[in-house]
C-alpha cells in the first residue's frame, strides 16, 4: 500500500484524478473565505509565534520560556 501510494504521489499529477472535484470545490470555498475574510490588525507591539498545529511534545513551551528569557536579559544590559 505504501509504495503504491509513494508512487501514485510523486509520479505525476493525474494520479488521483477522482480529487480534481474535491479541490475544485476547496478553492472555490477558501476563494470566498479570503474575500470575506477581515484585512489583519497592525498590532502596536511585535508577535511572536512559537509552533503550529501540533500538540505536545515539540518543544513549545521550552522555546517560549528561552525566548523570553532572552528578551528579558536583552532588556537589562
Amino acid at each position: 500500500m505504501e509504495q503504491w501510494l509513494n508512487r501514485r504521489w510523486y509520479e505525476s499529477r493525474r494520479s488521483f484524478p477522482g480529487l480534481a472535484p474535491l479541490a475544485w470545490l476547496y478553492g472555490i470555498v477558501e476563494g470566498r473565505r479570503r474575500a470575506w475574510a477581515r484585512p489583519p490588525e497592525r498590532l502596536a507591539a511585535p508577535v511572536i509565534v512559537v509552533g503550529n498545529l501540533t500538540v505536545g511534545g515539540t518543544g513549545k513551551t521550552p522555546l517560549a520560556v528561552w525566548i523570553a528569557q532572552a528578551l528579558t536579559r536583552r532588556e537589562r544590559t
